[in-house]
C-alpha cells in the first residue's frame, strides 16, 4: 500500500469516525428532544385531565356534604331524590344509627333484614367520617360505579356515583397513539378504555408496571397491551387514583426517527463531498513527488548503475529538498562504494590466502585424527583382553573358593567316619568281649550239662535197681516198678536232652569263637582305617591349604588385572577425549574451510558487485 493511499485511507477512517459522532450526538439530542416533547405533553395532558376528575369528584363530594345537612324528617325520601337527580347521582341514601335504609329511589329493592350498619361502607364512614370507595361493578346494573360517604351523628349519608362519563371523557381522550386509564394506589386499574382490563392489576397489563412506578416522575419504558408504549402516571386530586397516560412509543417518536433519517442522508452526502475533495486534494499534492520517483527511476533504470549521475532536481519545497538530500546521499554512496571496491579487492588476497592455509590444516589434521583412531583402538583391545584376564582370575578364584569349600567338606566327611569306625571298634570290642563271656558261659553250661548228664545216669542205674527190687517184690513192688519204669524214661530222657544241649553249646562255642576272631579282625581292619584316614584327613589339608594359596593368588591377579582394566579403560576415555578433540578441531578446520571458501565467494561476489557501478 502506497503512502497516498495511506493516507486517503486514513482521512477517510478520521470522516467516518467523525460523522458516526456527529450522528451519534445529534441521535441523542434528537432522542433527548423527542423524549422530553413526550413528556411535556404527558405532563400537560395528565395534569389537566387529572385536575378535571378530581374537580369532578369533588364537586359530588360537596354534593354529599349539602345532602348531610338534609333534616331527617319524613319529607326526607323526596329530598335525597330530588338531589338524586339533579347532583346526577345513581342513587342517595342515609343508613341511620338505627338500622334502617333511607333513599329517594322507591325502585331501589333491599333484602330482607338488611342492616345498614353492618356493611363495611357504614363502619369505613364512622371510622374516617369521610370515605371514597373504591370503583366497583354494581350487582344490579353491572356499570361501574363507585360511592362516597359522609358520617352524622345519627348515621352515615351516601352517594352512588356511575363512572360512565368519567369512562367515556377518557375513552374520548384516547386513540389509536394513546391510552388513558386509572388505577388505584393499590395498584388496580379503576378504569380503562378495554372493559377487559378495569379491575385488574397494573403487573398484568404490563411486567414492568407496580406500585413503584406510581412514584416515578418519569416515562417508563413498557409493552402496554402488546403495545411497545412510554407511560406516565399523573397523581389525581382529592383522590388515591392515579391517571396514566400511555403512548405508542413507535408514533410519539415517528418525528425523531424522520429527523435522524434526514439527519443520516446529509451526513453521508457531506461525508461522500469531502471524501472526494480530499482524494482529489491529496492525489494534486503528491504530483511532485510522482515526477521525483519517476526522476530516480530513470536514475536507477537507464544510468547503468552510474553513480556519477545526479537528480538536479529544483524545487524550494519538501520535494526539492529530498531531491538534494538524495542527491547529497548519491555521493556518500559513490564514496563508499569506491572504498568498499579496495577493500573488497584485499578482503579477496586475503581470503584466497586463508583457503590454502586452511586446507593444509584440515590435511594435517585428518592424519592426526587416524593416527590417534589407530591408538584407540589398541588401547580398547588391550582393555579387552585385561577385563577378559580378570574375569578368567576371578573365575580361577571361585573354582578354588569351591575346591576348597569342598576339600573343607571332604574333610569333615572323612573326620565323621574317622568317628564312626572309631565307634565302630569301640563296639566290636565290647562285642568281643561279650562273645568270649558268652564262650566261657558256654563252657561252665557245658560243665553243668555233665553233672547234670552223670546224675542222670546214676538216676538210670537206681531206677534199674528199683525195678530189679520191686520184682522180686512181686505183686506188692508193681506199683513201684511203675514209678521206677517213668523215673528210668525220665532219667534218659534228660540224658537225651542233656546231650542235645551239650552238642549246641559245642557249635555254639565253634561259633563264638569264630566270631570273636572275625571281630578281631575287624578291629584290627577298623583301626587301620581309622590310620588311613588320618593320613587322607593329613593330604585333604594340605590340598586345602595350597587351594587357599591359589585363591589368594586368583584374587590378587584379579585385583590386579582389574586396576589393569580399569586403568586401560581411563586411558581408553582419554584417547577417546584425544580423538574427539582431534575429530572436533577436524569439523572446526573444515567448517573454517567452508567459511573461508564461502567467505572467497564472498568477496568475489562482491567484487562482482561492486564492478557493476560506474566509479
Amino acid at each position: 500500500m502506497t503512502i497516498k493511499q495511506k493516507l486517503t485511507l486514513t482521512v477517510f477512517l478520521a470522516l467516518l469516525l467523525l460523522a458516526a459522532g456527529l450522528y451519534g450526538v445529534q441521535h441523542r439530542l434528537l432522542s433527548d428532544n423527542a423524549m422530553a416533547n413526550v413528556r411535556l405533553r404527558a405532563n400537560e395532558l395528565g395534569n389537566t385531565t387529572a385536575g378535571q376528575l378530581g374537580e369532578w369528584l369533588e364537586s359530588k363530594v360537596t354534593v354529599l356534604k349539602t345532602i348531610s345537612k338534609l333534616k331527617q324528617d319524613d319529607n326526607l325520601p323526596s329530598r335525597l331524590l330530588q338531589a338524586q337527580q339533579a347532583g346526577g347521582l345513581s342513587l342517595t341514601y342515609l343508613g341511620t344509627s338505627q338500622g334502617q335504609f333511607i333513599t329517594g329511589d322507591t325502585s331501589y329493592k333491599l333484602p330482607d333484614g338488611y342492616d345498614p350498619r353492618d356493611r363495611p361502607w357504614y363502619q369505613q364512614a364512622k371510622k374516617l367520617g369521610l370515605y371514597k370507595s373504591a370503583p366497583y361493578l354494581d350487582k344490579g346494573t353491572h356499570a361501574l360505579v363507585m360511592s362516597l360517604l359522609q358520617s352524622v351523628p345519627d348515621g352515615v349519608y351516601g352517594v352512588d356515583l356511575s363512572l360512565d362519563k368519567m369512562v367515556a371523557q377518557l375513552k374520548a381522550l384516547s386513540n389509536e397513539n394513546m391510552q388513558a386509564f386509572l388505577v388505584g394506589h393499590n395498584g388496580k386499574i379503576l378504569v380503562y378504555p378495554k372493559a377487559k382490563w378495569e379491575l385488574k392489576e397494573l403487573n398484568e397489563l404490563s411486567p414492568k408496571l407496580n406500585l413503584d412506578s406510581l412514584q416515578q416522575h418519569q416515562l417508563i419504558d413498557a409493552n402496554v397491551d402488546g403495545v411497545e408504549s412510554l407511560v406516565s402516571f399523573t397523581p389525581v386530586p382529592h383522590t388515591q387514583w392515579y391517571l396514566a397516560l400511555s403512548f405508542n412509543k413507535k408514533a410519539a417518536l415517528a418525528n425523531f426517527n424522520q429527523t435522524s433519517f434526514y439527519t443520516v442522508i446529509c451526513i453521508l452526502v457531506g461525508f461522500v463531498l469531502v471524501v472526494v475533495l480530499l482524494y482529489f486534494a491529496i492525489a494534486r499534492a503528491f504530483l511532485p513527488l510522482k515526477r521525483l520517483q519517476i526522476a530516480m527511476d530513470e536514475l536507477g533504470r537507464q544510468g547503468d548503475a552510474d553513480l556519477t549521475q545526479r537528480l538536479d532536481f529544483v524545487r524550494s519545497d519538501e520535494i526539492g529538498q529530498l531531491s538534494q538530500s538524495v542527491d547529497i546521499f548519491l555521493e556518500r554512496l559513490h564514496q563508499m562504494l569506491l572504498a568498499v571496491r579496495r577493500d573488497t579487492e584485499a578482503l579477496y588476497e586475503n581470503a584466497h590466502i586463508s583457503a590454502q592455509g586452511a586446507s593444509q590444516t584440515s590435511q594435517q589434521l585428518a592424519n592426526q585424527q587416524q593416527e590417534v583412531s589407530q591408538v584407540a583402538t589398541a588401547i580398547n583391545e588391550m582393555s579387552a583382553t585385561a577385563s577378559e584376564v580378570a574375569a578368567n582370575a576371578e573365575q580361577t578364584a571361585a573354582a578354588a573358593q569351591f575346591s576348597s569349600e569342598a576339600s573343607m567338606q571332604g574333610r569333615a566327611v572323612i573326620e565323621n567316619n574317622q568317628e564312626q569306625i572309631t565307634a565302630l571298634a569301640h563296639h566290636l570290642e565290647t562285642t568281643a568281649q561279650g562273645v568270649q563271656q558268652l564262650e566261657q558261659d558256654s563252657k561252665e553250661i557245658a560243665s553243668i550239662l555233665t553233672t547234670i548228664q552223670s546224675i542222670a545216669e546214676q538216676t538210670n542205674l537206681l531206677a534199674l535197681n528199683a525195678a530189679i527190687e520191686s520184682a522180686r517184690a512181686g505183686e506188692h513192688g508193681r506199683g513201684f516198678a511203675v514209678v521206677a519204669d517213668e523215673v528210668r524214661h525220665l532219667a534218659q530222657r534228660t540224658a537225651e536232652s542233656t546231650e542235645e544241649i551239650h552238642t549246641m553249646l559245642s557249635r555254639l562255642a565253634e561259633n563264638t569263637r569264630e566270631t570273636v576272631a572275625t571281630m578281631e579282625q575287624s578291629q584290627q581292619q577298623a583301626q587301620l582305617s581309622v590310620e588311613e584316614a588320618n593320613k587322607a584327613k593329613e593330604e585333604l589339608d594340605k590340598i586345602t591349604r595350597s587351594i587357599t594359596e591359589i585363591s589368594d593368588m586368583s584374587t590378587q591377579i584379579s585385583s590386579a588385572a582389574e586396576e589393569q582394566r580399569a586403568v586401560t579403560e581411563e586411558i581408553s576415555r582419554n584417547t577417546q577425549q584425544i580423538s574427539d578433540v582431534s575429530e572436533q578441531l577436524q569439523q572446526n578446520s573444515d567448517n573454517n574451510s567452508t567459511q573461508v571458501r564461502q567467505l572467497n565467494e564472498i568477496a568475489q561476489r562482491l567484487h562482482e558487485q561492486v564492478s557493476q557501478f560506474k566509479l
